[in-house]
């Protein structure tokens, strides 16, 4: 599925995933959270600091209501909305934030 993949990801930063369906996007999440091992190659983790994934289809008790769900799903969701706000509003964001502005880089 992936060919001479390399990527990495510094702390405070943040990784979203996007692309068609069956590209591989839930499979190189799955490896890289350990769930899944590699096929060939080498995943290399070297951060001590956690990672975390938002699932597509969540597990919930059987015995919950549709109300319990919902606030299953977004607690987790305000949990992680208050990790990525405070992500970037830390002094790493801000000063790639200002470099940007003065050299007016552009994100591709």
């Amino acid at each position: 599925m992936f060919k001479d993949l390399d990527f990495s990801v510094c702390p405070d930063e943040c990784l979203g995933v996007n692309g068609e369906n069956g590209a591989g996007k839930t499979m190189l999440l799955r490896r890289r959270a350990g769930e899944l091992h590699p096929w060939s190659g080498t995943l290399i983790r070297q951060a001590a600091g956690g990672f975390g994934r938002l699932r597509q289809r969540p597990h919930f008790e059987q015995h919950w209501s549709v109300t319990d769900v919902g606030a299953h799903a977004l607690s987790g969701m305000l949990d992680l909305e208050a990790r990525i706000v405070a992500r970037a509003s830390g002094p790493r964001a801000r000063a790639k934030r200002s470099l940007r502005a003065r050299w007016r880089i552009t994100r591709r």
